[in-house]
């Protein structure tokens, strides 16, 4: 089978192997990691897969004929994904991806699923505080990164997610010292920043309180969403208190107020693979 197992970056691995000659006829290849077998056949000869940095991981493949009958595993493959290095990038945000997370719309699936927050399956780096529009079904994701104001004083926060969202602010570039600060209790279209539909109206839970920043200083920042089907979005847009309310469709917040440590293997609005 001559299995190689090699680490694309810091976050992924691939497998590849050479076809076996079994005579009945081959539906697929199971693999096993650091003895646990994966679910599901392989249908082709290779294989890829999240991971993470400067991890260790073993691997076995062995096939599976049409009647069920089994090879046996082939010798293990090893291989150490490398430390991740990154750089802080201006004007950016990081956009991750967990996927099939189905059931409901809440973000509390999103958190208690098993790949978060440590195993996305997909980033990328976005140019403004908002994920792509219309991806994909039955997925969470989180747009995370720093906010830097250049003016000191009160701000509000408005948010807009499609499904059910949640807006977190850190009193400093802590992650640890985030605060919920606003949600989306529904859903709603991409940019709906002002809109009150699905929302109270009296006081509409997809706006912050006003929040004093400091001009200079550096603010950790997360938008957490989750969809079930249909339309997907999430992003985020600041106006200092006083302000007239930001029109729906507008940008989201952007320019050299946000940024966000980006590894060296992702490109603007590309997707890691």
């Amino acid at each position: 089978s001559n299995l190689q197992a090699t680490a694309v970056n810091a976050r992924r691995v691939k497998l590849t192997w050479t076809a076996g000659t079994d005579d009945s006829g081959r539906v697929g290849y199971e693999i096993e990691r650091d003895g646990t077998v994966l679910p599901g056949l392989t249908s082709t000869t290779s294989f890829s897969e999240s991971a993470k940095p400067n991890t260790s991981y073993s691997y076995k493949i062995r096939s599976v004929d049409p009647a069920q009958n089994k090879s046996a595993f082939t010798a293990a493959a090893t291989v150490k994904t490398p430390v991740e290095v990154t750089e802080f990038t201006a004007g950016v945000m990081k956009w991750e991806a967990y996927k099939n997370i189905g059931g409901c719309v809440a973000v509390a699936d999103l958190v208690s699923a098993a790949t978060y927050a440590d195993n996305p399956d997909e980033v990328r780096v976005v140019p403004g505080y908002e994920g792509p529009t219309n991806v994909a079904d039955n997925y969470g994701a989180r747009v995370s990164g720093f906010i830097t104001p250049k003016v000191s004083g009160k701000y509000i926060f408005h948010m807009a997610t499609d499904d059910g969202g949640e807006l977190y602010l850190s009193t400093d570039d802590t992650p640890a010292k985030k605060a919920l600060i606003a949600s989306e209790p529904v859903w709603n279209p991409a940019r709906a920043w002002s809109a009150t539909t699905r929302r109270d109206a009296n006081a509409p839970e997809n706006r912050s309180a006003p929040i004093q920043l400091e001009a200079g200083k550096r603010y950790y920042t997360e938008l957490l969403y989750k969809e079930g089907g249909g339309g997907d979005n999430g992003g985020v847009v600041m106006i200092k208190e006083g302000d007239p309310l930001p029109t729906d469709g507008s940008p989201p917040l952007g320019g050299d107020l946000i940024g966000a440590f980006i590894s060296d293997r992702l490109a603007l609005d590309g997707a890691a693979h």
